[in-house]
């Protein structure tokens, strides 16, 4: 046998090289076939195992250094077929057991040959061969003669394993990937006490720094394994042994001992981490183990606590000038690293010195302008690399997690974020690591522990306090959770603003924009110092500034990079909640620096220098990144964005709306990049429209009708543009922007400048001239009649329905515009795109909420049979808009007519449909029409069949949907019967149920607690408790208006309840009592009758502890919305409440007050039929008459 005919490629060392240059030289160059025919030929002819294993041994000693064979001498499937029979004959058969274990004899030419096959992707990896070689492996390493061999030949095969597992170990079962973690681990915490303790001082050192490199080939193995099996092979108990071996290993590597045996992880000492080439390698391995396998699972409390205190110490792992007495003494006569002096020849280089193959070379630690002084000694910004990426992956994993240890990765004040602080935490790691690729593993971890909307619930708790006449910041006796937040918030923003100010790496720039964005992303700004974000703008806009012009060098994609992870950094400032009023002064252009560094004037420039941006001289991309930044200051702080249009358009904001921008880049349309552009335009004009105009009127009750009026009042208190000018701002939209919007070849830039019509309102509709208006109007029904791409329908359809919602008080134009949409949007709810049946739902409903004003009456039927097959067939969010598009049809038509009669089973049977079935939304639409269906009188719903069952779904909800907003509209339709004759049967389980609803509502809480587990709406289940008063208050209410409809006759039926339960009605008489007398004494109701706009949950309110809410005694109380319930009391019941002429205070406070007295004259009627038991308590229902 001989070598390959071809010289090996990219051989792994010079020794290597030479000795299979001499081999091939020798050999005359044997194909690989030829080579491994004597091997097939034994195998075919010879049963005997000896033979084939000598045969076998023959062939890996011939062929030992050569390396993989030329691509020409076998194809990978036949070079996979003969490893396999290689690896077959290498393994040895036990008498006893039966297990496969390995022969020492040419194991280490067979390790060298699989690692360089895969090395050069020459084997074909699948289950079989995947799997043989993973079980051979194993035996090596549960081979009890593996303990008296050399470490190195044991390390050699676990190198080659974990080559094995990165590139196969998507292939290997269940039950081998299990038996693989065992084996492992097992070498991890192997202590080798054996030749420990028969060795002398020098040979006990060298066994331990064995079975420390052991152990550290063994892990990343064990990393390999982990990361790259199948999702579910890794079952989480091995999880969890994987994360307390990690542990355990770097806790008793911290202590100076051998590897503690397997366990939970123990306490650690108090010893520092030792700073050698060895240890590095080391903790390099299981960092780097640690964060490949924390993102594979959730670890529990105790693995992770134990890991972040040793993350903590490695993230000054090897910086400090004074190393401890581990590390050996370095005088200033020999520089040991380029970082300290000039050129060191190799003979005075230590082995210390010269480093571990650190990725990082000392050129690049330097090219940030921190690494010349100190250099990268011994590989140790591997360990604080490795160390910041496994927080990453921790945070990824479970953000909860680390929100107990955030004092150990995030600083609690700014002194902590000096380089020679003695608190390490991974934000002072960011600002001062000589390493960039260190700093960027630091700013990517600070990002990923503020993200998500578990870190947003928890950071919302933040809050620093000042004194109101001082200013200075109020300290408590003791550090509350509150406090502690707000003083890690002020810190890490210090440490964000100064890494994207002064970060001299531009390649590390992006990450510390993406922390920054994050932040501004999770921060309660209204919470903390008002000079955050004026700071934050100040020092983007400065580094900005301070960027180099792009020229032919070769930072060019650096600078063009950093400019963009800038611009979103600004983004996301620009766009912080709770960011004070005296931002969008600051904001406004025109106004003086004063000098002094201060946010206040030093601002203005921020706006007119993102129009430049936008305007061109960048790419695309930085264009695109300025448009956004420009949509969220259109956004936040409207007023400082509109006075950039001026007159002669000084600033140049009108040169980048659409009509100016199509036309600079008229004749490329084609290109991706002007595209964008195009499109950010549109965005830019559309978002614009909308926050100067007051937020718009498209959008409100898009999910919950109930919570229209809320929406418009809050649209009201928002800042707009006088009339005059937003009129004269939409004649231009009209006339100029609109025209080359439309014309576009882009269908995404067309769609786009439709979603203008979401910031339209009835006065600047109405401002407009004759011409722009019919303009105006007409678009989207042309686009809708005409367009082919769904995306420019979708959005003409809600353009459509934002028209719809203005036409209650806009012109007769407008309104003959839309009488024709109504058949296109019915088209466009059977359009095969789901992108357009779903807006073409929402705009049907907010035509349907003006069906007296714009649909006729021979048009209902048509739009009820469409809405109805919606709400039957279709997904979830188009059913919710058809349930509400009912909802209003059923409260405009007229059943006594025999055209409404004919389909108004259809629209019963498809809300009750929704009732049972659905999402949140669904439901809460389907009782929202469900209550005007009962509104209407001419359903005759008394005198109906369906009435009962409708009760009895809504019995369903209240007693079992987890979901309090669900609840509370279930409770508020019940309300809405008028007749003791439409709940029929269903009476008495009507009283019961509202009843016990209303007893346990103190005990009740969402079935998932938390924020952690979502709800029926894919809210997190903690936002329920928010509803909680409303409820209470709505269910009050609703027990007195089922009880004031009781007959002497119901006695009977409800005479448990009224005995048992007795306290928790007179509760909520007493609460109603108490919420009357608040609303006479001067207290403002809302004007939702559900009270379910509130934004908050019970500190929003005036809420009143009642006694004797519940069954547990008079110490029991009960927190009810008094508003709410004043409110539900007055409630429209059939005919509406609208209809007096009054109209006055006087008028809603008769009726509220009449509820009440009629629920205590029908809790006394029923309770004089009880005989003695009750006449006590009918007594006092009486005298409240």
């Amino acid at each position: 046998m001989g070598g390959w005919r071809e010289a090996p490629r990219a051989p792994p060392s010079r020794a290597r090289r030479e000795e299979r240059r001499s081999f091939a030289a020798r050999s005359g160059g044997t194909p690989w076939r030829d080579a491994m025919a004597p091997v097939k030929d034994v195998a075919r002819s010879s049963s005997s195992r000896d033979a084939l294993r000598t045969a076998a041994r023959s062939f890996l000693e011939d062929s030992s250094g050569l390396g993989p064979p030329p691509d020409g001498d076998a194809t990978p499937a036949e070079i996979s077929a003969d490893v396999l029979l290689l690896v077959r004959a290498m393994n040895r058969q036990d008498a006893e057991d039966g297990v496969a274990e390995a022969s020492t004899s040419g194991r280490g030419a067979l390790d060298a040959l699989v690692g360089d096959l895969l090395s050069a992707q020459r084997l074909h990896l699948d289950q079989e061969i995947a799997s043989t070689l993973a079980a051979y492996y194993r035996g090596v390493l549960t081979d009890p003669a593996s303990l008296n061999e050399d470490a190195r030949t044991t390390q050699n095969s676990l190198k080659t394993l974990a080559q094995l597992l990165q590139e196969g170990g998507a292939h290997l079962p269940a039950q081998e990937v299990d038996a693989l973690i065992s084996a492992l681990l097992a070498k991890i915490s192997k202590k080798s006490s054996k030749q420990t303790s028969q060795a002398g001082e020098g040979e006990s050192t060298r066994a331990r720094g064995g079975a420390r490199d052991t152990a550290r080939h063994a892990l990343n193995a064990l990393g390999a394994l982990v990361s790259r099996a199948s999702t579910g092979c890794v079952t989480t108990q091995a999880h969890v042994a994987v994360g307390e071996a990690i542990v355990s290993a770097l806790d008793a590597e911290t202590r100076g001992e051998g590897v503690s045996p397997e366990g939970a992880p123990r306490t650690m000492g108090r010893a520092r981490p030792a700073e050698d080439a060895s240890s590095s390698r080391f903790f390099a391995a299981a960092t780097r183990c640690a964060h490949v396998c924390a993102g594979c699972g959730i670890w529990p409390e105790r693995v992770v606590s134990a890991l972040v205190t040793h993350l903590r110490r490695f993230f000054a792992y090897g910086v400090d000038k004074q190393t401890n007495a581990q590390t050996p003494d370095v005088t200033n006569d020999t520089p040991t690293s380029p970082g300290r002096g000039g050129y060191v020849p190799p003979h005075l280089r230590s082995a210390e010195s010269r480093g571990y193959g650190s990725s990082d070379s000392d050129a690049s630690e330097s090219d940030g302008g921190r690494g010349g002084e100190i250099g990268d000694r011994f590989g140790a910004s591997k360990v604080r690399a490795n160390a910041a990426l496994c927080v990453s992956a921790l945070a990824r994993a479970n953000p909860r997690s680390l929100h107990a240890h955030w004092p150990k990765l995030l600083p609690t004040s700014v002194a902590q974020l000096l380089a020679r602080s003695p608190t390490p935490t991974v934000v002072r790691c960011a600002l001062n690591d000589p390493s960039p690729r260190v700093r960027a593993a630091a700013l990517a971890a600070t990002a990923h522990l503020l993200e998500g909307p578990a870190t947003r619930t928890y950071f919302a708790a933040a809050e620093v306090r000042f004194n109101s006449k001082t200013g200075a910041v109020i300290r408590a006796n003791f550090a509350s959770l509150s406090s502690t937040l707000g003083d890690t918030a002020c810190a890490t923003h210090e440490a964000l603003v100064r890494a994207v100010r002064g970060e001299p790496a531009l390649s590390c720039l992006p990450a510390a924009c993406k922390a920054l964005s994050a932040f501004h992303d999770a921060a309660p700004f209204s919470r903390l110092p008002r000079d955050l974000v004026p700071k934050a703008l100040g020092g983007i806009q400065r580094r900005l500034l301070d960027l180099p012009t792009e020229g032919a060098s070769r930072v060019d994609g650096e600078v063009g990079a950093a400019r963009v992870s800038l611009l979103a950094a600004l983004t996301a400032a620009l766009a912080a909640k709770g960011s004070p009023v005296e931002v969008t002064d600051s904001l406004t252009p025109g106004l003086v620096d004063s000098g002094d560094g201060s946010p206040s004037g030093s601002l203005g420039g921020i706006l007119p220098g993102l129009v430049r941006y936008a305007a061109g001289g960048e790419g695309a991309g930085t264009r695109c990144e300025a448009f956004g930044a420009l949509r969220a200051a259109a956004t936040a702080h409207p007023a400082a964005v509109s006075a950039m249009l001026d007159a002669d358009d000084s600033f140049g904001f009108r040169s980048i709306l659409p009509a100016s921008t199509f036309a600079a880049s008229r004749g490329n349309e084609d290109g991706d990049g002007d595209v964008r552009v195009a499109q950010a335009s549109a965005k830019l004009l559309a978002d614009f429209l909308a926050a100067v105009g007051g937020g718009g009127a498209g959008t409100a009750a898009e999910d919950d009708p109930s919570q229209q009026q809320q929406a418009e009042k809050e649209n009201e208190k928002g800042w707009s543009l006088p009339t005059d000018s937003l009129a004269a701002l939409w004649d231009d939209v009209a006339s100029a922007q609109f025209p080359a919007m439309t014309r576009h070849s882009s269908p995404l830039v067309r769609a786009a400048g439709l979603g203008a019509y979401n910031g339209l309102t009835a006065a600047a509709l109405a401002g407009t001239s004759e011409a722009n208006r019919r303009a105006l109007v007409e678009a989207p029904r042309l686009s809708l009649a005409n367009e082919r791409a769904p995306a420019v329908r979708a959005a003409a359809c809600r353009a459509i329905g934002a028209l719809a919602a203005l036409t209650h008080e806009s012109s007769d134009a407008l309104r003959d515009a839309l009488d024709p949409s109504v058949d296109l949007l019915l088209k466009a709810l059977k359009d095969s795109a789901k992108s357009v049946r779903l807006p073409a739902s929402w705009a049907i409903a907010n035509v349907c909420n003006t069906a007296g004003e714009i649909v006729r009456e021979s048009t209902l039927a048509k739009i009820a049979d469409s809405c109805v097959a919606a709400a039957t067939q279709e997904g979830d969010k188009v059913r919710a808009n058809a349930a509400r598009a009912l909802g209003y049809l059923v409260s405009a038509a007229d059943f006594s007519s025999e055209p409404s009669k004919a389909w108004l089973p259809g629209v019963i049977q498809a809300l009750m449909s929704c009732l049972t079935t659905g999402n949140a939304k669904v439901q809460w639409n389907a009782c929202h029409a469900m209550a005007n269906l009962f509104r209407n009188p001419t359903t005759a719903a008394g005198d109906s069949a369906w009435s009962p069952l409708v009760v009895r779904m809504l019995l369903m909800l209240l007693r079992d949907t987890r979901n309090f907003k669900i609840r509370m509209h279930a409770a508020a339709t019940l309300a809405t019967l008028g007749e003791r004759c439409e709940f029929g049967n269903a009476y008495p389980d009507t009283v019961s149920i509202v009843t016990v609803a209303l007893e346990t509502l103190e005990s009740l809480e969402p079935s998932l607690t938390g924020d952690s587990a979502p709800n029926d709406d894919g809210e997190p289940a903690l936002a329920d408790l928010r509803y909680k008063p409303q409820l209470g208050a709505q269910l009050a209410a609703t027990l007195l208006r089922v009880l004031a409809m009781g007959t002497a006759e119901d006695a009977g039926s409800v005479r448990d309840t009224l005995l048992k339960k007795k306290d928790v009605i007179r509760a909520a008489v007493d609460a109603a009592t108490a919420a009357l007398d608040s609303s006479r004494d001067g207290g403002d109701l809302p004007e939702d009758p559900f009270g379910t706009a509130k934004d908050g949950g019970a500190g929003g309110h005036e809420d009143t502890a009642v006694r004797g809410a519940g069954s547990a005694g008079p110490e029991r109380t009960s927190s009810l919305d008094m508003s709410t319930l004043a409110r539900a009391l007055g409630s429209p019941g059939k005919g509406g409440a609208g209809e007096d002429e009054d109209g006055d205070g006087d008028r809603e406070a008769r009726e509220r007050r009449a509820d009440l007295i009629a629920a205590a004259a029908g809790l006394g009627r029923m309770y004089g039929t009880l005989g003695q038991e009750g006449e006590g308590i009918a007594s006092h229902y009486r005298s409240l008459r």
